[in-house]
């Protein structure tokens, strides 16, 4: 069996950057819909229903629903707070991004064609990816 960084150092760049890309973009977009979503239910919502929970609790109603409540609109609170963050973190993937390209312009100029094909194309996956995660981001 091939480990997964024996798989990728099989991979000639074009390929790693196709992949990269792809999994870049859909990781994006995923980010940017569960943010949307989470945006659909106002935080100043949740803050007034765990008042509400708080105080039926506070008189001793269904004390068992009510913590279960609680914690399960915490674990919203957190999860959108959580989502947010990741789908911020677009800036350090561009940063990466940008480490990469550094590193192709300096590429050594007397590669064959084919490996200067290579570059190139993962120089277009390079601005697609970028394109994406502002986009997305």
């Amino acid at each position: 069996m091939v480990s997964i960084t024996e798989g990728i150092g099989r991979l000639r760049i074009g390929q790693l950057f196709s992949k990269l890309h792809n999994s870049i973009r859909r990781f994006s977009s995923d980010a940017s819909r569960m943010v949307e979503k989470n945006d659909e239910v106002n935080t100043d919502t949740i803050n007034e229903l765990r008042d509400s929970i708080t105080e039926r609790l506070g008189n001793n109603e269904n004390i068992d629903e009510n913590k279960a409540l609680l914690r399960t609109l915490d674990l919203l609170l957190t999860d959108k707070a959580f989502i947010r963050l990741v789908r911020d973190d677009a800036d350090r993937w561009l940063g990466f991004l940008d480490a990469i390209e550094e590193s192709l312009l300096k590429v050594d100029k007397d590669l064959g064609a084919e490996d200067r094909a290579e570059i190139e194309k993962a120089m277009g996956m390079l601005h697609g990816i970028r394109h994406a995660l502002r986009k997305e981001g």
